[in-house]
């Protein structure tokens, strides 16, 4: 039985993602997605606003969680934090709340990461 996100949440602050960065993850995780993932067609216009004329989109919602996202979050979930900008507090919480992850994401680096 695989392990899985249940939610990620962006608790304060924003962060954005370039359209080109959007695109390259998504075509390197292609197959690999979680359920729930917000660069996903299906998803995107809940999750992204459209894109400013710098070429950056404001992340609404920070989905990842369902089926996969543990995978995917182990291969993957580094490389999409380190190319969003801006300043946010983040909870990451695993399958039943069995571990809950807090941090500071600031232009793509985690600070001050707290897991309970």
């Amino acid at each position: 039985m695989s392990y899985n996100v249940d939610n990620i949440k962006i608790l304060e602050g924003e962060l954005w993602i370039a359209v080109a960065d959007a695109d390259v993850i998504k075509e390197e995780m292609q197959g690999d997605c979680p359920e729930g993932f917000f660069l996903d067609d299906y998803n995107r216009s809940y999750c992204l606003e459209e894109p400013n004329d710098d070429g950056f989109m404001k992340i609404k919602v920070l989905l990842f969680h369902g089926e996969w996202s543990g995978y995917s979050h182990d291969r993957y979930f580094a490389k999409i934090l380190s190319v969003l900008h801006g300043t946010a507090k983040i909870m990451e919480i695993w399958e039943g709340g069995d571990t809950v992850e807090m941090y500071t994401l600031i232009d793509g680096k985690k600070t001050d990461i707290v897991k309970y």
